[in-house]
């Protein structure tokens, strides 16, 4: 019944509100209400629920407006809590403290949502703090620092109510006594720190007050706690055991290195320390540059606790040139001690003294790399870097030489290789590498043996592939070597590059190596690779391959790609190229060392399209695929769009996963690089678009246009052509420059009205030298009209002359008429400058009465002058065209056609003339032939009656040939060269004078001859002559031919012999012809076969043959025998050598034969040159020289000197 009793109370209160304090806040006056209990309210959490009441005023606008209790509520954080109503002016409801915090609680009138109370209204608030009584504080610690100052620190715990600590600290003592600890504000400004509000702490030195006491060993702290709930409060006691909370001041350290591999540490405590009484702990490590995070402890256990400095020597071996840091830290001897009480530590670094380097760098059998070019080699020796800590000095490097070679530095040197240039090709070399820095040279070297390149390049493995598994596992795959028989093992090496860069960068970084048997390998040619993770986080590690044999080893092989496997993510190609060949083909070229490799690359894929030339992104329906094999390293590609950008990208399609256990399968690895290429420009693939005629008159039309859709390059210009339909005929070609505009045009001028035309415009472009040259035959074609206008000038016309007065005019209409038909023709006479008329028609053709023009015109009469026998008349012609709107158009006269006309009748002088000339001609052409006639006629009739006097009296000696003889003809030689005769060998027929022995002046000679009958003497005057032959004497009747000018005669079939008529060529004997002109005889005394002896005839006693018995023969005369009848003229010189003469010549197949024919003697042409002159006719000298000539001859002739001048 208890707790009803604070219900009844205000229940009974509530009745008499005028005697209630209605005031919520002292600010507020009137307030509309009050909650009670007012204000903040402790309440200890679990205890008995708190009575919540809201009581309105009833004195207040919000009461008189007519808000009651129903319209009252607790609100706490946004709910409402559960309530009751008490009267019509106050509601009560309970507040249960079940968990620590600070709970705001409000009492609301409610909203009704109406425009008069839209939201909740507040009438008072109150807060409610449910927390504990006092407790204990926690994180209790004192440090003495070097033992001048004591600071202890400790946290309060957290409570809604408000607790408050009071602290004080006494030490033994009697009259120790309770002390409080300095103020707050007097710590931070001899201190001249500030600490933060939230610090609890307690501070103590030798200058405040209280002062610290270092010697006593034990302090204690008490801490009365008091709140709302417990105002009495609560004493906390805390102990601390002083001199175990002593944190000592730094050591003075000191560190030297007194050899290579010694450094010595010395340090002492401070000052302040010297007489603490538990004493100190000593603690020092080390470490070294090269292992940082490698802490070295020494053993200090053997040190005094109580000593004020130490010294001592740090253990172990140490590397020479290395920097070592000493840390030197202290702590009280007393095992309660928290290990965090240590001194600040002390670190002192020191490089110790440098060494010569320790080894050498390490190598292996296979260790090296030979490039063959030509005659002369690369090799480049590797090796494994010496660690950091072995270089043992400054200036460290490596000494490589080439052990017996001329030239033993490298021509390049870094700390993983050294390489050798322009080496021969066909020895073996041997190289030994040392380690060296400033204080000497590793007591060893390190060799390496290179076979001669010829042995190794067939050892060298075949496409070395690395394939990426894992962040550090790598799988190295090859093919065997050519000669694969002879390997017993492999040596794998893996670099990690420093420089981040794959093959083909040299590797610079730290080599390593592992050598695997063919029987470990079992058949297979890759192996995985687990290789060191590093600090990088995309580590690069170049790998290789050697195969050893027995003895040697091949060389390394480096990888020249990488695969990625098992992630979906093949090799990316990288060496991209395009060729542009033409405007629509080009050329991808790429290239993949390892894409030869079995099982790995599959093949290619290769992906392009056409770019937009303004946002750069493939255009929808260009994008294009193609695929290839593994072998394959380029690509043609065709049919593409001229002058447009086009992208390439190549993908690598994998089908190998040479892990075990893993099944094949085929991924296209991730695109390369894009490379981006444009074809190169052509002609224009489109006709210019959209080609307009417009302001057509009847003299000009404007011509427009636009670009073509398919320019194919940068337009440069425009050919502009119009064609003249009617006459067929093509006008000029303009040249227009685009316009930077869409549209460009031109304005075509001197055209004429009423004709078809046909424009046409092509495109040109720039090739790829910038010339414009590359011009469209596609063309834009518009046909036009123009419209009726102007004629032309008309042809002139033709006048032709009736009679003296009537003329016939006729003109052609083939001419720009400037209409479809000509409404009529205008004719204009003139005569003379002053008189004209024009008369019209409508035809082409007029007749006109010249006087009747004249009449008409009103002219003067004609041919007034009676001195001028012709009037001339001017005649011209014009068209006159109407159009549609009625418009007339007259065109320009036409030139003037002149016709004269007769004022008397004409006589017809030309055909008198031509009638006379031709007689003339005719009588002219008759009595020149007459006269050629009778010319002729008389010439042969005076040479017949002389040759007939002369042969008359000639006297011939008839010797019938023998029956038995074959007849030959002599013909004249067709060629005949004068140096092919030596000298002197020339026969000569000397032609008698007038004044000769002989009867007639014939020429031919009258006296008998000297010599028997049955021999003829020949003189040809072009043979030489050397002699007769034995064989020659004996053949009686024949005569042998001078050989020397053999192939002038020919044989011919033989004919009967005539008794009559001819010269028998009697039986030969010795010459005793004077007229002969031998030549040189082919032996000395003897006369030589080929001549032929002209001797002495018969007496006159033998008959003779008249003159009458001579007959003409045929051509074809009988061998052996000179036809008179073929004289046609017989040549009288008195003093020259005739130019008629006879050849004898001999043929070989009849031997002694004569073959005489007597030719006439022919002037050379003109137009011969000097040799062939000189072939074509004989010398002719005088004849007293042919006589010595002759005479000279004979006077080596051994027969008889007795001649006969004829």
């Amino acid at each position: 019944m208890s707790h009803l009793l604070p219900v009844f109370l205000l229940s009974s209160l509530s009745y008499c509100s005028c005697f209630m304090d209605f005031t919520c806040l002292s600010d507020m006056n009137p307030s509309p209400g009050v909650s009670l209990p007012r204000g903040d309210t402790f309440v200890q959490v679990g205890s008995s629920p708190v009575t919540l009441t809201c009581h309105l005023n009833p004195a207040h606008p919000e009461y008189l407006s007519g808000v009651r209790a129903i319209d009252l509520a607790f609100q706490s954080n946004l709910t409402i809590l559960k309530s009751k109503v008490m009267n019509e002016t106050s509601i009560s409801s309970m507040f249960i403290p079940t968990v620590e915090g600070v709970t705001d609680i409000s009492c609301i009138i409610l909203s009704d949502n109406t425009v008069y109370r839209p939201l909740n209204k507040g009438i008072c608030t109150q807060r409610m703090l449910v927390g504990h009584p006092p407790s204990d504080i926690s994180s209790f610690s004192c440090v003495s620092s070097n033992w001048e100052s004591l600071n202890c620190t400790w946290s309060e715990p957290p409570n809604p109510v408000t607790t408050k600590y009071e602290t004080h600290f006494t030490t033994s003592g009697t009259w120790a006594g309770f002390k409080r600890c300095p103020a707050r504000d007097k710590i931070q400004t001899m201190l001249q720190q500030t600490f933060p509000p939230s610090l609890r702490m307690c501070f103590v030195n030798y200058r405040t007050i209280p002062q610290y006491r270092h010697v006593t060993r034990r302090y204690v702290f008490f801490f009365n706690a008091t709140n709302s709930l417990a105002p009495g409060g609560t004493v906390y006691r805390h102990t601390v055991d002083h001199f175990s909370v002593v944190r000592p001041g730094p050591a003075m350290v000191r560190v030297e290195s007194m050899a290579s591999d010694m450094v010595r540490v010395e340090w002492n405590i401070s000052r302040e320390m010297t007489h603490f009484p538990p004493g100190l702990v000593q603690m020092v490590r080390y470490k070294s540059e090269w292992f940082p995070n490698m802490w070295r402890e020494v053993d200090t256990a053997h040190l005094n606790t109580s000593q004020e400095s130490f010294s001592l020597v740090l253990p172990g071996q140490l590397l020479p040139y290395t920097l070592y840091t000493v840390e030197v830290t202290m702590m009280t001897n007393l095992p309660t001690t928290p290990p965090s009480l240590h001194s600040p530590p002390v670190l002192s670094s020191v490089r110790t003294q440098p060494a010569p380097p320790p080894r050498p760098p390490t190598t292996t059998l296979a260790s090296f790399e030979v490039l063959l070019s030509g005659e002369t080699s690369t090799v480049t020796v590797y090796w494994q870097s010496l660690h950091p800590w072995e270089q043992s000095g400054p200036e460290f490097t490596y000494t490589v030489r080439w052990v017996g070679g001329q030239s033993s530095a490298p021509q390049k040197l870094t700390q993983s290789y050294a390489q050798f240039t322009s080496l021969p090709s066909d020895e073996s070399y041997s190289f030994s590498i040392a380690s060296s820095n400033s204080a000497g040279t590793s007591a060893s070297v390190a060799t390496v043996s290179v076979p001669p390149p010829s042995t190794t390049t067939t050892l060298l493995p075949r496409s070395v592939t690395k394939i990426y598994e894992e962040d550090d596992i790598f799988t190295l795959s090859w093919l065997p070597p050519i000669s694969s028989d002879l390997v017993t093992s492999y040596t794998l090496f893996w670099c990690l590059s420093t420089s981040g860069k794959d093959r083909p960068y040299q590797c610079e970084g730290y080599l390593d190596w592992k050598t695997i048997t063919t029987e470990q390998l079992n058949g297979s040619l890759s192996h995985s690779l687990v290789l060191p993770i590093t600090n990088s986080l995309t580590p690069v590690f170049q790998l290789a391959v050697a195969a050893n044999t027995a003895t040697l080893s091949s060389g390394m092989q480096w990888t020249t790609c990488t695969v990625k496997s098992d992630r979906g993510v093949t090799t990316r190609v990288s060496d991209v190229t395009v060729d542009t060949i033409s405007a629509r083909s080009l050329v991808v070229r790429w290239r993949l060392y390892c894409s030869m490799r079995t099982g790995l690359v599959t093949g290619f894929v290769l992906d392009f399209c056409r770019l937009d030339q303004e946002t750069g992104s493939c255009l929808a329906g260009s994008t294009d695929s193609m695929e290839v094999g593994a072998g394959v390293n380029s690509l043609e590609i065709g049919e593409l769009t001229p002058f447009s950008l086009y992208q390439f990208t190549i993908y690598v399609q994998n089908g190998v996963s040479p892990l075990p256990g893993h099944t094949p399968h085929k991924v296209t690895g991730p695109p390369s690089h894009p490379v981006t290429t444009k074809t190169l420009p052509a002609p224009p693939g489109s006709p210019p678009v959209s080609l307009a005629v417009s302001q057509v008159t009847s003299r000009q039309a404007r011509v427009s246009w636009h670009q073509p859709a398919q320019p194919n390059g940068k337009i440069c210009k425009y050919m502009v052509e119009v064609r003249n339909l009617d006459k067929n005929q093509w006008l000029a070609v303009k040249t227009v420059e685009p316009n930077k505009m869409e549209e460009s045009m031109v304005v075509w001028s001197n055209l004429t009205s009423y004709t078809r035309y046909q424009v046409a415009v092509g495109a040109c472009t720039f090739s790829p030298v910038r010339e414009c040259g590359l011009c469209s035959k596609i063309e834009a074609k518009e046909l036009f009209t123009t419209p009726v206008g102007t004629p032309g000038q008309a042809t002139s016309p033709v006048v032709r002359l009736v009679n003296s007065s009537v003329v016939e005019v006729e003109w052609g209409t083939g001419f720009q008429l400037g209409a479809p038909v000509v409404r009529r023709w205008h004719l204009s006479v003139r005569r003379g400058a002053q008189d004209s008329a024009v008369v019209t028609s409508t035809v082409a053709r007029l007749r006109l009465d010249l006087g009747e023009v004249m009449a008409e015109a009103g002219w003067g009469p004609g041919c007034s002058n009676n001195s001028v026998y012709l009037e001339y008349y001017a005649f011209s012609v014009r068209a006159e065209v109407v159009n549609s709107e009625g418009d007339v158009f007259t065109g320009p006269w036409s030139d003037q056609t002149v016709q004269p006309v007769n004022c008397t009748p004409v006589l017809p002088w030309a055909m008198l003339v031509l009638v006379l000339g031709t007689t003339l001609v005719v009588v002219l052409a008759v009595c020149a032939c007459v006269y050629c006639s009778c010319s002729w006629f008389r010439e042969k009739k005076d040479m017949m009656k002389k040759i007939g006097g002369e042969l008359d009296n000639r006297e011939i000696i008839v010797v019938p040939p023998p029956e038995y003889l074959p007849e030959y003809e002599l013909q004249p030689q067709e060629e005949y060269l004068e140096s092919d005769l030596e000298e002197g060998q020339y026969t000569v027929l000397l032609r008698t004078h007038k004044n000769s022995s002989s009867s007639q002046d014939s020429g031919v000679s009258s006296q008998p001859p000297a010599s028997p009958p049955g021999y003829s003497r020949e003189d040809s005057g072009v043979s030489g002559m050397s002699g007769v032959s034995d064989q020659d004497r004996e053949m009686s009747g024949y005569t042998r031919q001078d050989s020397a000018v053999s192939g002038f005669i020919r044989q011919t079939s033989s004919i009967p012999s005539v008794g009559s008529g001819y010269i028998s060529m009697g039986e030969s004997s010795a010459p005793q012809s004077p007229v002969s002109a031998l030549g040189k005889s082919e032996q000395a005394g003897s006369t030589g076969p080929g001549y032929s002896v002209v001797g002495h005839v018969e007496p006159p006693s033998q008959d003779y043959v008249p003159f009458t018995a001579i007959r003409q023969v045929k051509k074809q005369n009988h061998p052996g025998y000179i036809s008179l009848g073929q004289v046609s003229e017989l040549v009288l010189q008195p003093d020259l050598v005739s130019g008629a003469y006879s050849r004898v010549g001999a043929r070989a197949s009849m031997l002694g034969v004569n073959r005489l024919e007597e030719e006439n003697y022919k002037e050379p042409e003109q137009n011969l040159s000097e040799s062939d002159s000189r072939k074509a006719r004989p010398p002719r000298d005088s004849l007293e020289t042919v006589v010595k000539s002759s005479t000279k001859e004979l006077s080596k002739c051994p027969h008889s000197r007795d001649f006969t001048y004829v």
